[in-house]
């Protein structure tokens, strides 16, 4: 399941670019499902350095890059030099995300791969600080 519906994509960008980038007078329900998954197992690939993925509640940053990821996915071969840049800039803010130089905000505590907590459970010293200046007392 992608980040975003078909219907998020056109708020953002218009049922008429839909239309056109998916190849007609119509919106291609088909072509558009594929770039929205393509989209969100990019932004996986790139989050799941840090996430636990998919996300369950994807914050807004998350449904943004995926509805500029499914975008440029849709221009195929007709991109344009704005598209391109706005890709690459999705691209270094993901890596960022991964990094942890960005937050993801209120859903990031729930993402997270989890910090691991080690506890380490041995037995009390044989020797502590008095009873080892006796014994070394004893060897000199």
């Amino acid at each position: 399941m992608g980040y975003i519906t078909q219907d998020e994509l056109i708020t953002r960008f218009t049922a008429r670019e839909i239309e056109t980038l998916t190849g007609g007078t119509e919106i291609d329900p088909a072509v558009v499902a594929a770039a929205i998954e393509d989209a969100s197992g990019e932004i996986d690939a790139y989050l799941g350095r840090r996430f636990r993925v998919p996300l369950t509640r994807p914050p807004a940053v998350v449904k943004m890059a995926c509805a500029q990821i499914a975008r440029y996915r849709l221009c195929d071969e007709r991109t344009h030099a704005e598209t391109d840049a706005r890709y690459r800039q999705i691209i270094e803010l993901l890596n960022d995300i991964a990094d942890g130089r960005i937050s993801l905000g209120d859903g990031e505590a729930e993402a997270a791969l989890g910090a691991v907590s080690v506890r380490h459970h041995a037995p009390q010293p044989v020797f502590d600080a008095a009873t080892q200046d006796s014994f070394l007392g004893g060897l000199r």
